[in-house]
């Protein structure tokens, strides 16, 4: 299967609407893994992410795709 990028809104999305503000300064404050810049724009590795928040607190999130 191939690698999902996502951006911004679709993390904020797996988040519950958190707003691009908290989401970034999640990052600053190392609770979030940083984005991958590709172009002008930031995107997250849909795999690394929920690997990471599964390592961080045993669950994954659920999206609306699922």
């Amino acid at each position: 299967m191939p690698e999902r990028w996502l951006r911004i809104k679709d993390v904020q999305e797996m988040f519950s609407g958190r707003s691009r503000a908290s989401i970034y300064r999640d990052i600053q404050r190392g609770h979030l893994p940083p984005p991958v810049k590709m172009g002008e724009i930031n995107y997250w590795s849909e795999a690394g992410l929920r690997a990471w928040l599964e390592q961080r607190t045993g669950k994954t999130p659920i999206t609306a795709a699922e």
